[in-house]
């Protein structure tokens, strides 16, 4: 596919996971183990899809979607990967900003991400 994906997470296993099963499709992959690491490159050149963690240190997933969508670039397609169990208005607050949130521990993570990049790829 050779799409840009920036992998936004602070568990270096969640990034592993992701990284290779993104690379196996022949997506090209950055990560950042936190919000304020990842802010510049998404601002700088934005990719084509994040996936992100919401509970991070620095700044969370939260703070991420509110700084692209007041930072004038074009945003991404934004899929959460959050093990936080949300508020009604936090669920509000992402179903209008991002494409989609996958729970961990939900289901096979491997298996849901497979599905999820799937539908994206191009038709």
């Amino acid at each position: 596919m050779n799409r840009r994906i920036l992998v936004i997470d602070d568990d270096p296993d969640i990034i592993r996971l992701c990284k290779i099963l993104m690379e196996k499709r022949g997506d090209l992959v950055e990560v950042a183990g936190n919000g304020k690491e990842a802010l510049p490159k998404l601002i700088e050149n934005p990719p084509e899809i994040v996936l992100l963690d919401l509970m991070m240190p620095e700044l969370d997933g939260f703070e991420v979607v509110e700084a692209l969508s007041s930072a004038g670039v074009t945003r991404p397609r934004i899929i959460v990967i959050t093990a936080k169990a949300l508020t009604p208005q936090e669920k509000s607050y992402l179903d209008k900003h991002v494409e989609l949130i996958i729970k961990k521990g939900a289901d096979d993570l491997i298996e849901v991400l497979e599905r999820v990049m799937r539908d994206l790829d191009p038709k």
